[in-house]
C-alpha cells in the first residue's frame, strides 16, 4: 500500500467513517445536482431568445439530450447502493 494514502489502523472504523462521511455529504450533493440542471435549463430561454429559429432544435437537443441528463444520471445513481459506492467516480472527482 502506498505512503500517500491515508488509512486508518482499524478497518472497521475507517469503513464508519467513509459511511457518516458519505451521509453527510449526500443530501448537499443531490441538492447541488438539482440546483445545477434547474440552472442549465433555465438558460434555454435566453437560447430561444436570442437564436434564429433553424438552431433551436440543436441547441435544445444538446442541452436537454445531453447536459442535463448527465447531470440527472449521478443525481438518481446517489439512491442505489451502487451509486452510493461509486459517488465520487460518477462525480468525475
Amino acid at each position: 500500500m502506498s505512503a500517500l494514502v491515508p488509512r486508518f489502523e482499524d478497518a472497521g472504523r475507517e469503513q464508519r467513517y467513509r459511511q457518516a462521511q458519505l451521509e453527510q455529504s449526500l443530501r448537499p450533493v443531490r441538492g447541488a445536482l438539482v440546483v445545477s440542471a434547474l440552472l442549465l435549463s433555465t438558460f434555454a430561454l435566453p437560447d430561444v431568445a436570442l437564436n434564429p429559429p433553424e438552431v433551436w432544435h440543436w441547441l435544445l437537443a444538446n442541452r436537454f439530450g445531453l447536459c442535463v441528463p448527465l447531470l440527472l444520471l449521478p443525481l438518481l445513481a446517489s439512491y442505489s447502493a451502487w451509486g452510493r459506492r461509486n459517488l465520487v467516480g460518477l462525480l468525475g472527482a
